[in-house]
């Protein structure tokens, strides 16, 4: 929303309080990430089906409670929140981290932390950051839920069979440590001033734009960024809540579809997928896929986050996806013989295959939580975005509970799914908007067409 001057680096500079401003999230997001990894398999024990879903219904829960929340108050609510529920969380495990029933206890808590995080973080960042900084600053929850399954990758890789220290106790420490480092950040949080215009209070809102625009004093670009925000709320304002429903409605179906192929990216299929084909292609070479596979996820959301702002977010993400399908076909392809499996040239093919999409996967992530940060009306925007969040993680959930690892069963899976990412992408080049550069009110408008043609 700033009409900002001068080169990059001078923009850097005048954005830099809105990245200190959503640091604490980021640690929030790590514990998710170690959860949503043992979730799709990534851990050293056998559990229940119901150890394996409880997060994911947690975080159901917590995107469900979480809008109202986020309408009420939420710099009260979600600076201390989080951060008691990770505490809680990852404490509940460390006192009872040999027994299922307390580790499902912490895995709901998580849960349910991470679902309020969720909502609040992209309704709350999307707010508080300028048009050029609004790429990089969302896409902070896909790269630290990148950086949380490599770390719980990483351990299960490398982990010492027959040591006597648990595993469940490790990661209920690492929660415990990226929860209290979480709390010590959270005072770089700031309050969005879009909110306290809604509420009438003009001072509260410039004190905050002088917070997050640098340098701290009311100058002219600060005066248009304020007038640009005054006018996004007063066009949200003038429609119903019954117009603004009908106006989300459209976007809201988009999204729907595209947040909901991550959980096809990140899944219990194609992490056994990459067990066997990485066990059978390099026997001699112990547990090497998944240090490589969660490097290759994190660094395609590093080169996401870098390029959202500058490049946009519609072609690339578009093509990662486009291609991650073509992959996963491929892959589907050679799991159509049963024979196969057991072939070391055939199953270091679907290796490399899996690895390359995982890091187009890595690149399209981040697009997610943008797009959903700019999609919705003000009224409608945190429930919408929590429905997103639910069907989401309603996705993985089915995929965990109905799949069982057969040559045929994930011949199926990874054709449906390619197939999908195809044809989804295809279909998204000409319903999806690009938003790069524009403000919200004007992303706003985008998401309400129904076909949009550009690119760039």
């Amino acid at each position: 929303m700033l009409a900002h001057s001068g080169n990059s680096h001078s923009r850097f500079l005048v954005d830099r309080p809105q990245t200190l401003a959503v640091i604490s999230d980021f640690f929030i997001f790590l514990t998710g990430g170690l959860n949503l990894a043992v979730s799709v398999g990534w851990s050293k024990a056998e559990y229940t089906l119901h150890f394996r879903i409880c997060w994911y219904i947690g975080v159901a829960i917590g995107a469900l409670i979480a809008p109202p929340l986020v309408q009420w108050k939420r710099k009260r609510i979600f600076v201390i929140l989080p951060n008691l529920l990770v505490a809680a969380s990852a404490i509940i495990a460390v006192s009872g981290y040999q027994y299922l029933s307390i580790l499902i206890a912490s895995r709901y808590i998580d849960g349910i932390c991470i679902g309020l995080t969720t909502v609040s973080f992209i309704t709350h960042v999307s707010e508080i950051t300028s048009e050029h900084r609004r790429g990089f600053c969302l896409a902070f929850e896909q790269m630290a839920l990148a950086v949380g399954i490599y770390v719980q990758m990483l351990y299960t890789a490398l982990w010492i069979s027959g040591t006597n220290f648990s595993p469940n106790l490790l990661m209920g420490l690492c929660n415990l440590f990226f929860g209290c480092v979480a709390a010590f950040v959270s005072y770089t949080q700031v309050d969005s001033p879009i909110q306290h215009l809604r509420n009438g209070d003009e001072t509260s809102a410039i004190a905050c734009i002088n917070i997050l625009y640098q340098p701290s004093i009311l100058n002219e670009n600060k005066e248009a960024t304020l007038t640009e925000m005054k006018l996004y709320v007063a066009v949200n304002d003038a429609m119903s809540l019954e117009e603004s429903f009908m106006k989300g409605l459209v976007p809201l179906i988009k999204m729907l579809i595209y947040r909901s192929m991550l959980s096809f990216m990140i899944s219990l299929p194609i992490m056994l997928a990459l067990n066997n084909s990485g066990f059978i292609s390099a026997p001699n070479v112990i547990n090497w896929h998944p240090i490589l596979y969660g490097f290759l996820a994190v660094l395609g959301t590093v080169v996401a986050s870098t390029t959202l702002g500058g490049l946009g977010r519609k072609w690339l993400s578009l093509l990662a996806l486009l291609v991650t399908g073509g992959m996963f076909i491929g892959v589907g392809i050679l799991y159509d013989d049963s024979s196969n499996l057991t072939n070391a040239t055939k199953m270091s093919i679907v290796c490399a295959l899996l690895m390359s999409a995982q890091f187009l996967s890595g690149i399209f992530a981040p697009s997610t939580t943008v797009y959903l940060g700019e999609a919705f009306p003000l009224k409608v925007k945190p429930y919408f975005i929590g429905i997103c969040v639910i069907v989401q993680n309603m996705v993985g959930l089915i995929i965990v509970c109905i799949f069982h690892y057969k040559a045929h069963t994930e011949f199926i899976f990874c054709i449906t799914t390619g197939v999908l990412m195809v044809v989804f992408a295809i279909a998204f080049c000409f319903t999806l908007p690009e938003t790069r550069k524009t403000n919200l009110r004007e992303a706003q408008e985008q998401f309400a067409e129904v076909i949009t043609y550009k690119i760039f």
